[in-house]
């Protein structure tokens, strides 16, 4: 009777051991705010600038014990511009007085110009805050703008062993001598990536990458000095733009659009990581676009796991805007077993201006997506590994809803026990907002 109740047990062991194997993380977010980060979950701050208008949060990371925003924040000149603004704060929602001034670090005049410094990326690396985006180099006209991009300290002083004083900026990338603009950015051990768009001669605009040493130097080794751009993916002979950048197994993907012939298409580019064509990629180009017969399709976001590449964006559906997800293969083919329609999700508000601006994956591959709902709100939906809203389990049928907001980025915390949403809320002015999930 003893050896039977041992091997029963034994038996009973493996039974569990093999129920526990599937379950690939112990944490499920609920959608609900976290109560213990700010006031009710929620951080908000104005006047980072000092000219007391609109402050945004363009993007946010989190390592260790510290969040970092990157945006900007309204100045207090005489002809008042925006600064880019770079906020630190710690796990509870104060901000880092260690950082900065009381948690803060802004810039402008980057490009000399004197208008706009924006940024849209940041990474952390090599103990280094690396942010991305653009500033004006001529603030009479607004028309040339470069591409801009900082590296700091994490005491928040800018790095005086990067570019010129901890800067570096590029123009005419693709030879029309006005618009530069950097919009995501993705550090390596030895290289800093920055995906966006250039005008060409032709005043469209062309994606556009830079790839830079850890000193600021355009890697001569990537493309032509360290640049590569790419127009009329989609034939309309229009403007192609990258938004969004990520580096997987030593290939690179942008995710952006590109001016089709009627409209806008969803575009995915992918690179080697010396700027030449990814062949196994799209059916050998290196590129795949996305065309919707009811117009507009774009990407704003890209996130890969277990070789499935995820982006979220718009989609136009014969009536209005719906905030889309699309799931691709790692060669570029549609996931046909994802979504409502062969690969593709769209999450209707049946008003106009859903746009996923950002996208997480968990662990049990349910994407997260952060954005705009209706153009007036922020939303932050859950979409279950199939691709369909997860309306039984994360916050109030699936999403949750901030009024008179707007959510640009998102990202973990480094269990995955969190999530943090960046964006702005309109109060007596727009201030940086950052929401806290549990």
């Amino acid at each position: 009777m003893t050896h039977i109740l041992v091997i029963f047990f034994m038996i009973l062991g493996l039974l569990l051991s093999g129920c526990e194997s599937h379950n690939t993380t112990s944490t499920q977010l609920s959608g609900e705010l976290d109560t213990d980060f700010g006031i009710g979950g929620i951080v908000t701050d104005n006047n980072a600038s000092g000219g007391n208008g609109t402050d945004n949060g363009e993007s946010i990371i989190v390592v260790n014990n510290s969040i970092y925003v990157a945006g900007y924040s309204s100045n207090a000149e005489t002809s008042p511009s925006w600064d880019m603004a770079l906020w630190a704060y710690n796990l509870d929602g104060s901000l880092n007085q260690n950082f900065g001034t009381n948690g803060i670090v802004t810039d402008n005049n980057a490009s000399g110009g004197n208008g706009n410094d924006i940024a849209n990326s940041l990474a952390l690396a090599h103990s280094k805050l690396y942010v991305v985006g653009y500033s004006d180099s001529d603030v009479s006209t607004s028309l040339n703008l470069d591409m801009a991009l900082w590296s700091y300290d994490l005491n928040g002083s800018l790095d005086a062993n990067f570019g010129t004083n901890g800067i570096v900026t590029d123009n005419n990338a693709s030879g029309g001598n006005r618009n530069d603009i950097g919009k995501s950015i993705f550090v390596t051990e030895t290289k800093i990536y920055v995906a966006g768009s250039s005008t060409n001669s032709a005043s469209k605009t062309d994606m556009t990458l830079w790839a830079y040493d850890l000193h600021g130097s355009l890697d001569p080794n990537f493309g032509t000095n360290g640049i590569v751009t790419d127009n009329n993916a989609s034939g309309g002979n229009g403007n192609d733009l990258g938004y969004a950048l990520t580096i997987v197994n030593n290939k690179i993907y942008v995710a952006g659009e590109s001016q089709g012939v009627n409209f806008r298409n969803m575009t995915l580019w992918s690179y080697n990581l010396d700027g030449s064509v990814n062949t196994d990629f799209g059916g050998g180009n290196g590129v795949v676009t996305y065309n919707n017969a009811n117009g507009d399709s774009f990407a704003r976001a890209i996130a890969i796991k277990n070789n499935k590449i995820y982006l979220s964006g718009g989609s136009h559906n014969g009536v209005n805007v719906d905030l889309a997800i699309w799931r691709f293969n790692i060669d570029g083919t549609l996931d046909t077993n994802y979504g409502e329609d062969n690969g593709v999700t769209l999450f209707d508000s049946a008003g106009n201006g859903d746009i996923g601006n950002s996208i997480v994956i968990d662990d049990n591959e349910n994407a997260i997506v952060s954005g705009t709902y209706s153009i007036t709100s922020s939303v932050v939906v859950m979409f279950d590994s199939n691709g369909k809203v997860a309306s039984d389990n994360f916050a109030t049928n699936g999403f949750y809803l901030d009024t008179n907001a707007v959510a640009y980025g998102s990202t973990f915390n480094n269990d995955k026990s969190k999530l943090y949403v960046t964006g702005h809320k309109i109060q007596t002015n727009i201030d940086m907002s950052i929401w806290s999930f549990k």
